[in-house]
């Protein structure tokens, strides 16, 4: 995996501004934004996969599987923020 110039100037200047004691902190923030991210995700694949089921006039196949997934992800992201 490649990653570009501006990763690196981002992480070098997260590593000089925050100690190692701010540590905890700083993960606890990065986890909340994976968490809120995945919210948001979550959100817009229920909403995407009803507006196709709307369009469609049918429910999709795997619907019950599909919004128990989604909602329980929902649901933890929301948590983990």
């Amino acid at each position: 995996m490649h990653f570009g110039n501006e990763f690196i100037l981002i992480g070098a200047a997260l590593a000089i501004l925050y100690p190692m004691t701010g540590m905890p902190q700083m993960v606890a923030l990065l986890n909340g934004f994976g968490g809120g991210a995945s919210t948001l995700v979550a959100g817009a694949e229920l909403w995407n996969a009803t507006a196709a089921a709307k369009a469609a006039g049918t429910a999709p196949e795997p619907w019950t599987q599909f919004i128990i997934a989604t909602a329980l992800t929902g649901l933890i992201g929301a948590v983990t923020f």
